[in-house]
């Protein structure tokens, strides 16, 4: 599974100075709390939960965790900082369609929004 970081209210996602000051001493890439390409970086996410999601919320965000298997995609919506998991996929091939999906790719598409297919 992989967890993602979203904001569970209006104003927008970020870090407490606090928290970015944490995994900085701590030796993880020093983080500008208002990237949000950050949300599914998964040592980020571990930090963010050990150091308790309410004290890495920067101003104006409640951070709070998702988890999807591992092997989707996915996309967030935002509306006014507030964010939620838009839409999970799988992507597929045209080859792989045509010549069936395995009964793991199936099992995977049952937990996924859509099917893509990459060319």
């Amino acid at each position: 599974m992989k967890k993602i970081l979203i904001n569970r209210c209006f104003g927008g996602f970020g870090f407490s100075e606090e928290f970015v000051d944490h995994c900085t001493n701590i030796g993880l890439l020093p983080i500008n709390q208002y990237i949000g390409n950050l949300s599914d970086n998964q040592a980020i996410v571990n930090e963010a939960i050990k150091f308790g999601l309410k004290q890495a919320s920067g101003y104006c965000a409640d951070l709070g965790v998702e988890e999807i298997d591992s092997r989707l995609e996915y996309s967030i919506h935002e509306y006014d900082g507030f964010e939620s998991i838009d839409q999970t996929w799988m992507n597929v091939t045209i080859e792989e369609l045509k010549a069936g999906l395995s009964i793991e790719q199936i099992e995977l598409a049952k937990k996924a929004s859509c099917i893509k297919i990459k060319s």
